[in-house]
């Protein structure tokens, strides 16, 4: 009997559900010693100024989602290499399911891990923000004069929503790159008789990396601006530049399912899992 979607995404999904709560404790733990930092004053006392909880939390919600920026990107390095044990595994191979199925259950557990992740950090950021607005008068009052439907302009939306999927593409691609390049290099060296050992399948890595490198290179060369650089792809996310953003967008799709497409067809046809995994 084949395993369902449903009992392999909860069996994979459990693997990183203990990983979600360990970051969102950290994270919250980091923002309120920063945020109580923010009001330490003095070189040979340590004391406390001017310190209000409404400002307090305040604080600590935007560091919160400051430290975003950190906690994430280490959070989806540490699910890929969670992935990747787990693709290389001969024990998950015994699942009554085949390989391209574990594979793409196995990525989407991933995925879902990150959001999981970003739904309880936004939530925790409001929590904060709302005991901000419990705790001083002055900050609703400040709320209050700024909230305006005015504001929310289709545009700003449209761009927020550009720029979500962008983040979405964006991790899917580093998944899918890290699987095509372990999967890659695996199946030429398994298939070159004289080749084999570490070195040689690092050495494989190496190439593989440079020549992955050297296409997105070329095809962002070619799509979507001449001489590729950090701060002209900069200026076309946080322009509102959204013919280019589309543009990345669709590009980084269709690269996200070719990569797919090579995976699902490597794992199930010439990728070996490793006994000891």
């Amino acid at each position: 009997m084949k395993t369902s979607f449903k009992n392999l995404f909860s069996e994979l999904f459990e693997q990183r559900r203990n990983l979600i709560w360990t970051f969102l404790i950290l994270q919250i733990i980091s923002a309120l010693v920063s945020g109580v930092l923010c009001f330490i004053k003095g070189d040979n006392q340590i004391v406390l100024v001017h310190f209000q909880f409404g400002n307090f939390f305040l604080y600590t919600a935007n560091l919160l989602l400051i430290f975003c920026l950190l906690y994430d990107p280490i959070f989806v390095i540490l699910t890929a290499y969670s992935n990747e044990k787990i693709n290389r595994s001969q024990t998950w191979r015994l699942i009554p399911a085949s390989a391209g199925k574990i594979y793409l259950t196995n990525l989407f557990s991933s995925f879902m891990a990150v959001v999981g992740l970003t739904i309880l950090q936004v939530i925790s950021a409001g929590v904060f923000y709302g005991l901000a607005e419990l705790c001083s008068e002055k900050i609703r009052q400040e709320t209050l004069a700024k909230f305006s439907w005015s504001l929310i302009e289709a545009n700003e939306t449209i761009w927020l929503v550009e720029i979500i999927v962008l983040l979405v593409l964006s991790v899917t691609l580093f998944y899918l790159v890290l699987s095509f390049i372990n999967f890659t290099s695996s199946t030429i060296v398994d298939f070159l008789p004289s080749v084999s050992g570490k070195f040689a399948l690092y050495l494989v890595r190496l190439l593989i990396i440079i020549l992955v490198c050297w296409l997105a290179y070329e095809i962002l060369d070619i799509f979507i601006f001449n001489g590729p650089n950090l701060r002209t792809f900069a200026e076309i996310i946080f322009n509102g530049d959204f013919g280019n953003i589309t543009r990345v967008n669709l590009i980084l799709l269709i690269i996200d399912l070719i990569l797919g497409i090579a995976n699902v067809l490597m794992i199930n046809k010439t990728f070996e899992a490793e006994s000891n995994k």
